[in-house]
């Protein structure tokens, strides 16, 4: 297990942030990391989990602020740039130096940031909406 990451609960340590992540689908699977939108969770992707688990280690996160990952710094740390850092810091944890992304309105958004600041980490992108 790496530094940062729960065992009880699938939740990884990034800076004073506990952020929460649900695992589907293959594990041995090349990893695809599913964004949801602003003001929703990663329960937003729950009818596409049976579909893309069947080939892909789907990583869920629910962003900063969202569901059950908290926000230590405020409405100021609520930003695409800091949603991205969040994003790069949990597939650090889990291990993932590079992975396929797919995200909705600000989960695409903060896959630009992602794109620009961690170049090697995105094997694919898919922005909707």
């Amino acid at each position: 297990m790496r530094p940062g990451r729960s065992r009880a609960m699938p939740y990884v340590d990034l800076d004073g942030l506990r952020m929460y992540y649900a695992e589907h689908g293959r594990p041995d699977g090349p990893p695809l990391v599913l964004l949801h939108a602003f003001m929703a969770t990663g329960e937003q992707w729950r009818r596409q989990i049976d579909t893309f688990g069947a080939r892909y280690r789907l990583i869920v996160p629910d962003l900063r602020g969202h569901g059950r990952t908290g926000n230590p710094g405020g409405l100021a740390a609520m930003n695409h740039r800091q949603f991205a850092r969040d994003v790069v810091g949990l597939c650090g944890a889990l291990g993932i130096d590079r992975a396929a992304f797919a995200g909705i309105s600000t989960g695409a958004m903060l896959l630009l940031s992602l794109a620009l600041d961690a170049p090697d980490l995105p094997e694919a992108l898919v922005l909707a909406g």
